[in-house]
């Protein structure tokens, strides 16, 4: 029989359905030339923008209406590339960004103006970590530590002010080698501070990759009741796709300040790709619903 004109049902992309209830995907970690990415502002937009083109449409039909709907420009220690004149898209919602810190990174996802990690030039410290947070915070931004393990970055900050945890950076498997326990300590000599106990929980897991390792530090941060959002990032210098990981944010609204209240709820999952595998999940409780990122309260008596 005739395949191409048999009478075969089609089934829905279950993203498509997603997306009716608000959802978007989108990459939360991107280099320019404002730091050490080797591509301009203009080009890292309109890459984003590319999956949506007819001529890229015509090899991948399955990204017809699967776009990237946001990024973030997170160059190292500036929000400079933020006010470049080509940041602008009037298709992807760009969100201004900064990669704070030096070392141990973490991405500000909404900020006004560049934050520094050491601003007396003392060398970095928790209480200058923390502050750099807070201003993050006061500037209406979102602070999330990134790829948590990645070597000679470390990021064991006993921190508690923080809004989401980069779980996958770059591709899974390609990622950093991760942390030993030593590490750990050596680090705590350097900085003559002490590691936080949900990532030390982490660095326990050593030898199946810093990726892996971040999501044990997020399972320890849950185990402990600190709640934050789960994303993901490209950290795209050049060569690779953006949108590879695709953060899923579901959002009230396809803007910045949809985005970011979309995380600050913890309304986030990770994909491959914006077309790969998806995650649907809710609880229902008596008469109240649960979506994912909530916190489901225990009744009086368990």
């Amino acid at each position: 029989p005739d395949v191409a004109s048999a009478d075969v049902p089609l089934v829905p992309d279950p993203a498509l359905r997603l997306r009716q209830a608000g959802w978007l995907s989108g990459d939360l970690h991107l280099h320019s030339t404002y730091s050490d990415g080797q591509d301009s502002v203009a080009t890292v937009v309109a890459l984003a923008e590319y999956l949506e083109d007819p001529a890229f449409l015509a090899c991948h039909p399955e990204y017809a209406g699967n776009p990237v709907d946001f990024i973030a420009l997170t160059d190292h220690r500036t929000a400079d590339q933020n006010l470049d004149p080509e940041f602008v898209s009037d298709r992807v919602v760009l969100i201004p960004g900064e990669e704070f810190g030096s070392p141990g990174h973490a991405n500000l996802f909404g900020v006004t103006g560049t934050i520094s990690h050491d601003p007396d030039g003392d060398g970095s410290t928790l209480a200058d970590y923390s502050g750099g947070f807070d201003t993050a915070h006061a500037q209406g931004a979102l602070a999330s530590i990134n790829h948590p393990y990645a070597s000679g970055i470390l990021f064991p900050w006993d921190l508690s002010n923080f809004d989401a945890l980069e779980v996958w950076n770059t591709r899974f498997s390609l990622s950093q080698p991760g942390a030993t326990p030593a590490d750990v300590d050596a680090w705590e000599v350097a900085k003559k501070s002490t590691a936080g106990a949900a990532f030390r929980r982490g660095a326990d897991f050593s030898g199946i990759g810093g990726n892996a390792q971040a999501l044990k530090f997020y399972e320890a941060l849950l185990s402990r009741g600190k709640h934050v959002a789960v994303v993901g990032g490209s950290d795209r210098h050049l060569v690779f796709p953006v949108g590879f990981p695709a953060t899923w944010v579901q959002a009230e609204t396809r803007d910045v300040a949809g985005v970011l209240d979309g995380i600050r709820k913890r309304h986030t999952f990770v994909t491959r790709t914006p077309v790969s595998a998806t995650i649907e999940l809710s609880a229902t409780m008596g008469e109240f619903s649960y979506r994912m990122g909530d916190s489901i309260p225990v009744p009086t008596g368990g």
